[in-house]
């Protein structure tokens, strides 16, 4: 399967339902500031609160170093990362869901009930995996961002792993996941980046236009004032609609590697899937 009959196996998923899309990225945000705020009251303020400008206006270094707890800090920013992690892995499998469900004639829904479906299937492992992978890609991002983007794209495919074969301990999960990416992360790039550029462009495009207004050319003055207050606007709508995107496209191709990996075995939803691609 092309990425092109990706994209548009992609747009006969979303018919209709886009708006419970929309609706669970909202919650999703929702949830996660919720749950980032509950934390920081339990432990205290997290690290960003303790630097905000605010602090940095109001106190010494010394001052703000004495606010720190490290033992409660390391604690927010695990929580955080494990209920905020659960509620994005449910919210992955939603997807998942959507994709295997939807029949011949585009009819399949995504439900609300997704997102806190990863509390209810071995949330522990799923935990280790989530705490495992995290580590590893933030640490990529911190060695010259190149293996940080790498382990993402080997990395992918792991929550769909989690929730088709359970029964893999967390050293095969890893294992599958890769596996699954070798050979193909080629075209998973070439898949996402047309979105990601568009994202990317839409912040840059405003910041040159500073530039070349501080430079001198009052003639973009007037778009570049517009594009200060457009820009956020489109972001925040685009953003919702690229993680929609990404979902589903994720799951897509990995139902597309699933079946290359293993074309002899029958995985729900293959043949309508697939029929016609391969």
């Amino acid at each position: 399967m092309t990425n092109h009959d990706l994209r548009i196996s992609s747009k006969r998923y979303l018919k209709g339902n886009w708006g419970t899309a929309i609706v669970l990225s909202i919650i999703l945000v929702v949830l996660s500031g919720l749950v980032t705020s509950l934390v920081e009251r339990v432990f205290g303020p997290s690290t960003q609160e303790i630097i905000s400008p605010n602090n940095l206006e109001n106190f010494q270094s010394a001052d703000l170093l004495s606010l720190v707890n490290p033992r409660s800090t390391f604690l927010s920013m695990l929580l955080t990362t494990i209920f905020t992690g659960l509620f994005r892995v449910g919210y992955s499998w939603g997807y998942l869901d959507l994709v295997d469900e939807t029949d011949e004639y585009g009819r399949g829904s995504l439900r609300f009930e997704s997102l806190l479906s990863a509390l209810n299937r071995d949330g522990l492992k799923t935990i280790l995996v989530m705490i495992i992978t995290t580590f590893l890609t933030t640490l990529g991002y911190i060695l010259f961002i190149i293996p940080g983007i790498f382990l993402t794209i080997l990395y992918m495919p792991i929550y769909y792993v989690r929730r088709d074969e359970p029964e893999l301990s967390i050293g095969q999960t890893l294992s599958r996941s890769m596996n699954l990416m070798s050979g193909n992360k080629l075209q998973y790039i070439k898949l996402v980046l047309p979105y990601m550029l568009i994202f990317i462009g839409a912040i840059l495009l405003p910041l040159g236009l500073v530039l070349i207004g501080l430079a001198g050319s009052e003639a973009l003055l007037g778009p570049m004032l517009l594009l200060i207050f457009a820009v956020p606007i489109f972001l925040f709508f685009y953003a919702i609609y690229f993680s929609i995107k990404l979902e589903i496209l994720n799951a897509s191709f990995y139902r597309h590697v699933l079946v290359s990996y293993n074309p002899g075995e029958n995985y729900q939803g293959e043949d309508i899937h697939y029929q016609g691609y391969e």
